[in-house]
């Protein structure tokens, strides 16, 4: 007597006039337990693993590992169950069906084998669904009718060996064995337009409870039809992360005014590496509620209260999605006045006219997207600046994205009221997309710690852009003043001083450089500066003038990460550009023009 499944198939093609009186979802009779579940919506869904049939253009015999983070394949270890598919297929060049197929993967270490389940599997038309939590399967399918053989199906584990094994083996309906007719068989040479001769099966493991971050868990499968070779399968490697990431708020609080306090966090992580953080707040010693979710950013200012009590924490995720589990708290602060920071606030905003967007309103962030940032201030003594400051960032604030992105670095200073051509104090900041100037957190006013509230020239100055100054002196304190110089509401020192499109103010390109001119022809000339930095280069070993210098450098003029001297994109074009757009410039048009930079 026939051993049977209980399962469902799903009839992909209809009209075979065996199955006219029974509906695609109509219950095969078998014998057992081994396989429940109604009729699928058609998707090639998994079943128990999880996966779909995969569609595209892969390898016929394949075995497709679950979703891994990096290289190395990085998955979760608690609480995770891994979903394979595996894919067989009698080539279209095979001249007979298969009869006989046998799947084997032996599993390597750091699994569970225990935890090994059958997830759905088909061939040709036919799909099942297999019974949560199953191990094992021993049964034959009534296909007959259909196909002209029946076909007993074995699956399951050896959890001794971790080898997993499928069997599909065709049988003759009369004998219930296997066929002697060598034209009978389950699985027709493969129509790659209706998939006539493919098969998959699904399975899932859990990782070894006890395995530890870097274990690797390695998978291959052999699949055999017949007499012919055995086909291998490419190795799937993935490797564990069983640590959750370790974080901590920095008990070093300051508050930039009476309403916030600015708070730093960090963390580490030994497997996958940090994703996200999660803050909680308490005030007062109430309830903990959320203040920042799943956020990348390493410093945010809280609103506060002063003379308030508040708590915080942080949690840690990993890119495997491991998440830290500590009890609160990281950090308890009082907002007291002393935390509030000394020395002159200032809000201001610029834009450069080497890489603004008139389409968008907006400066372009290539440098940023391209990672040539750099993470220490660029304003040094080799650039020709006095400064000394040793501004530097995380870099998580060159991660942010949108409006808030930072396009480069930029330098403010501070000039005496008596005497403009002296800078008392200079800051190294960063420049966000919209123009706003912003401290070295990538959020907050510019501060200039340590100096007393008075009256100065604000200065803005950068790397290769004619600096811009304020035409009278600015009281600057405590509270931010904020300087728009995009809108043409802040008198600037000198005649026109800035470039003036679409409504929109912005400092001169040009300057490649650093003499604080803007020259295309003619003595000292800036184009000298970019055909130098071209054809000297070696890399640039043909001496190409189209030859595109990546890199962080003065002489990229419209910020795109690359120097170019001739040909598309090249940079001479945002120095030409100044020099006959000057209103100085207009009716000459000479291409000896000078465009200085109009300090005070």
């Amino acid at each position: 007597m026939k051993k049977y499944f209980f399962l469902i198939f799903l009839l992909m093609i209809i009209g075979i006039s065996d199955l006219s009186s029974q509906s695609s979802c109509d219950p095969i009779p078998c014998i057992g337990n081994c396989c429940t579940g109604g009729c699928d919506g058609g998707d090639g869904g998994a079943g128990g693993s999880g996966h779909t049939v995969i569609k595209g253009a892969i390898d016929p015999n394949d075995l497709i590992p679950p979703a891994s983070v990096g290289d190395k394949g990085w998955v979760r270890r608690d609480d995770n169950v891994l979903p394979f598919q595996l894919l067989f297929e009698n080539l279209p060049a095979a001249t007979l069906p298969a009869q006989r197929v046998v799947v084997t993967v032996p599993i390597g270490a750091n699994v569970d084998y225990s935890s090994f389940r059958l997830g759905s599997f088909g061939f040709g038309n036919y799909y099942f669904n297999v019974a949560d939590n199953t191990s094992q399967l021993d049964g034959v399918l009534p296909l007959s009718g259909q196909l002209g053989v029946d076909v007993h199906v074995t699956a399951g584990i050896n959890t001794q060996t971790g080898v997993a094994e499928w069997v599909f083996q065709s049988l003759d309906p009369l004998t219930g064995q296997p066929p002697t007719d060598i034209d009978a068989g389950f699985l027709p040479p493969n129509d790659p337009n209706t998939g006539q001769g493919e098969g998959f099966c699904h399975f899932s493991i859990s990782p070894d409870p006890a395995s530890q971050t870097e274990d690797e868990i390695d998978f291959m499968a052999d699949i055999k039809f017949d007499e012919a070779d055995i086909i291998v399968t490419p190795m799937a490697l993935l490797t564990i992360d069983a640590d959750a990431p370790v974080s901590t708020v920095s008990p070093i609080v300051t508050a930039p005014d009476a309403q916030h306090l600015r708070l730093q966090w960090s963390g580490t992580d030994v497997g996958s590496g940090l994703m996200n953080y999660t803050l909680f707040v308490s005030e007062e010693g109430g309830s903990y509620r959320p203040w920042l979710v799943e956020t990348d950013t390493t410093a945010g200012l809280l609103n506060a209260t002063l003379g308030k009590t508040y708590r915080i924490y942080v949690i840690a995720r990993d890119s495997v999605r491991n998440v830290e589990d500590k009890p609160p708290f990281d950090l308890e602060i009082t907002f007291t006045p002393d935390l509030i920071q000394g020395g002159s606030q200032l809000t201001a905003r610029v834009f450069l006219l080497g890489n603004y967007d008139q389409s968008t309103g907006l400066m372009k962030d290539e440098l940023r997207q391209l990672s040539l940032l750099p993470l220490s201030q660029p304003y040094t003594a080799t650039l020709g600046y006095t400064h000394t400051g040793t501004e530097s960032v995380a870099s998580s604030v060159f991660a942010v994205t949108g409006n808030d992105a930072i396009v480069d670095w930029i330098l403010v200073e501070l000039r005496d009221k008596a005497n403009p051509g002296q800078a008392l104090y200079s800051r190294a900041a960063l420049l966000q997309r919209d123009g706003d100037i912003v401290d070295t957190d990538g959020f907050s006013p510019l501060t200039f710690t340590g100096t007393p509230a008075d009256d100065y020239y604000v200065v803005v100055r950068h790397r290769n852009h004619l600096g811009i100054g304020t035409s009278t002196p600015v009281a600057i304190g405590s509270v931010p003043v904020t300087l728009d110089f995009t809108g043409g509401s802040v008198a600037t020192f000198g005649t026109d001083a800035q470039a003036h499109i679409g409504g929109k103010y912005l400092l001169w390109s040009g300057d490649a450089n650093g003499d604080g001119k803007v020259i295309y022809a003619g003595s000292g000339t800036d184009v000298n500066a970019i055909s130098s930095k071209v054809f000297t280069n070696p890399l640039n070993t043909t001496f190409s003038p189209t030859f595109p210098l990546q890199g962080y450098f003065r002489e990229d003029l419209n910020l795109d990460g690359k120097v170019i001297y001739a040909g598309a994109g090249t940079d001479v074009n945002f120095i030409s550009l100044p020099v006959f757009s000057a209103p100085a410039n207009l009716v000459a048009l000479s291409p000896t023009f000078v465009l200085t930079a109009l300090l005070p």
